[in-house]
């Protein structure tokens, strides 16, 4: 299927024209359907290998998932947003599929692929059941990716908490809460590796698909500028679509890579550790402090927009062998 749609890629590209109207839009089908089999097919993984479910227990066993259970309303409120973006794209596709069948001017989308759609509405119904399937994919992929990373986000950020308050327990030796402190960073250290071992290629893949996909919205925005307001319209709500898949792939990670960044912040500023003038704590401090100062933690998010950009740009140079050829003869 993957070839498939590559063969299909490799063909739309060659047989439009770079200036046709519905150009695209029929790019921005292929990315979309791209997006849907990529995200059902690493569902179906993790579900076979539940690496989510190695991740959940080993983040648990760091601090008995303190810091999401205090932040519960936090995650509440990411998953009421996502399924309001899930509600959105559907309400959109229904919306944009009844204006496709009815007698409507669309100078964005091919022609051939209206009339189909308003000679045989079977199409249509099936476009849309396609499409909104593949979306759910998409929305499931996204809610996966973003609840585990912002759990992380969550369990760190109470992690930084406990440093700020270390000295505060009056009933605890301040080396004891080194020393746990020192083993519940190892065991979120573990949890997080785990995260980003099955989230990593995820994330690849899927960046390497919505950078695209949002360059194609753009172009066909600039195309419908002078078009009339239906074209604006239906593009507009890809568009708000692209900006709200790059924040979640983009924005969550940043923000765990921020909050472990954080730590040793944390723990160099707490004059409690470091104005004790005791030796065994000053070295046990030293040690947790370099635990703290590992920079491979997080998820890592390789970008591909230069590739794309340089891409495009390649294919906005195509030379015109029609024009040279008719001069030369």
């Amino acid at each position: 299927m993957l070839v498939a749609i590559s063969i299909f890629v490799i063909t739309v590209i060659s047989t439009y024209n770079l200036e046709t109207k519905a150009l695209p839009a029929s790019l921005l089908r292929v990315t979309f359907y791209i997006q849907g089999l990529t995200s059902m097919l690493f569902i179906y993984y993790w579900q076979w290998k539940s690496p989510s479910l190695v991740y959940v227990r080993k983040l648990h066993a760091a601090q008995n998932s303190a810091g999401c259970i205090l932040n519960q309303h936090r995650i509440y409120r990411i998953v009421i947003g996502l399924y309001c973006v899930l509600a959105f794209i559907i309400l959109y596709l229904l919306i944009m599929h009844i204006v496709l069948i009815i007698d409507i001017d669309i100078d964005i989308m091919d022609q051939s692929m209206l009339n189909t759609f308003r000679k045989y509405r079977t199409i249509a119904f099936f476009s849309f059941f396609l499409n909104s399937y593949s979306s759910f994919c998409v929305s499931a992929g996204f809610f996966i990716y973003t609840i585990f990373t912002y759990a992380g986000v969550l369990e760190v950020d109470y992690y930084n908490q406990r440093l700020q308050n270390i000295g505060h327990d009056k009933d605890k030796a301040l080396i004891d809460e080194l020393i746990t402190l020192i083993n519940d960073h190892a065991k979120l250290s573990e949890a997080i590796r785990t995260l980003d071992s099955f989230c990593e290629v995820y994330a690849f893949i899927m960046i390497g698909c919505t950078v695209p996909t949002t360059v194609f919205t753009l172009l066909q925005l600039l195309m419908s500028k002078d078009l009339p307001l239906i074209n604006l319209l239906l593009t507009l709500p890809i568009l708000i679509i692209c900006v709200l898949q790059l924040m979640a792939l983009t924005a969550i990670p940043a923000m765990l890579h921020n909050t472990l960044e954080r730590s040793k912040h944390f723990l160099y500023s707490n004059i409690r550790v470091w104005q004790t003038f005791d030796r065994n704590i000053y070295q046990i401090a030293s040690s947790l402090a370099a635990h703290l100062s590992q920079t491979d933690l997080g998820i890592s998010t390789i970008s591909v927009m230069v590739t794309c950009i340089a891409f495009f740009l390649e294919l906005r140079r195509r030379p015109t062998f029609s024009s040279s050829s008719s001069t030369s003869t």
